[in-house]
């Protein structure tokens, strides 16, 4: 017996959290400069997976 899998939905919850993740991240760079905030920089620039 074959099983078939749609694999579209699972595509489609990565762009959710991609997006999500990307979001969250531009809103603490955001709040991150504007408060000077060393910390939350770094949570952002975490959260993209440079550092």
């Amino acid at each position: 017996m074959e099983q078939h899998h749609d694999h579209s939905q699972d595509t489609g919850n990565l762009k959710v959290a991609f997006f999500l993740n990307l979001g969250f991240t531009i809103v603490e760079i955001i709040g991150g400069i504007y408060t000077n905030s060393l910390a939350i920089l770094s949570d952002a620039l975490h959260d993209l997976g440079i550092v």
